[in-house]
């Protein structure tokens, strides 16, 4: 200690003024510190919330655009299928109704044959041709026609006119097939065996209800009208006919048509 008093106060208070300083800086360093820190710790929070909201936002947008993908491409396959479906339902309609055309057109064809048929049905046509049918065997073999000669022998002349035959055969099937030959069939009886007329195929059964109708029309009528074949389109189906006089038609059926 100084012996005098004023210097020693001085150095009391020059270490008071130096410890008050001590703690003052330490003070402004801890908040310094702890401003810098909290800064720090703001800035990297907000990077981090940056960078969640945009890895959030490409995942919402790959997202979006996945499903937006996947969506156009659903209806766009979907139109597809749909576009597709309908020219198949389109074509299938058309080939319906071409083929349900085509088969009324020869239905009505093979009617009006049977019709004219039975107008001028006549015993001597029939037994004449029936006897002119056995040539057909001579061409069995035949390298071009032995095919259709077999289909034509296969079957039963069953009634005959002047201009028209009725040819019958036992199932469904086969009067199918007959059908799409009939000119042919008709051109090779022409060419070979010397009955020129217009051929009617139909099955046996049809047969037998034709026999029993006839039967009855020529007891009672109605008369056969005869018909054109160019009626034979459905818009036309009674339309120009010409009435033909059963007079003179024998009244035994067998006389005209072929018996079982």
């Amino acid at each position: 200690k100084s012996s005098n008093p004023l210097l020693y106060l001085q150095v009391i208070l020059l270490k008071f003024i130096n410890d008050r300083n001590k703690n003052i800086s330490h003070e402004i360093n801890e908040s310094n510190n702890k401003n810098i820190s909290q800064e720090i710790i703001e800035n990297d929070n907000k990077n981090i919330s940056q960078e969640i909201n945009e890895s959030n936002n490409k995942n919402i947008s790959r997202e979006i655009i996945e499903n937006n993908n996947k969506n156009i491409s659903r209806e766009i396959i979907e139109n597809n299928n749909k576009n597709i479906s309908q020219e198949k339902i389109a074509d299938d309609v058309h080939i319906a109704n071409t083929q349900d055309v085509e088969s009324l057109y020869v239905n009505n064809v093979v009617d009006i044959r049977i019709n004219n048929t039975l107008c001028d049905a006549s015993k001597l046509e029939l037994n004449s041709d029936k006897q002119k049918f056995t040539k057909l065997n001579d061409f069995v073999f035949d390298d071009k026609i032995g095919y259709l000669a077999c289909a034509l022998l296969d079957g039963n002349i069953r009634a005959s006119s002047k201009d028209y035959i009725i040819i019958s055969y036992e199932y469904e099937s086969i009067v199918k097939d007959n059908l799409k030959n009939m000119d042919s069939f008709s051109k090779i009886l022409a060419d070979n065996v010397g009955i020129n007329k217009k051929i009617a195929i139909i099955t046996d059964e049809k047969w037998n209800e034709i026999k029993k109708e006839y039967i009855v029309r020529l007891k009672k009528g109605p008369q056969y009208i005869f018909m054109k074949e160019d009626d034979a389109l459905p818009s036309k189906l009674d339309k120009n006919k010409k009435k033909v006089n059963n007079h003179g038609i024998l009244e035994a059926f067998g006389d005209i048509v072929e018996e079982e």
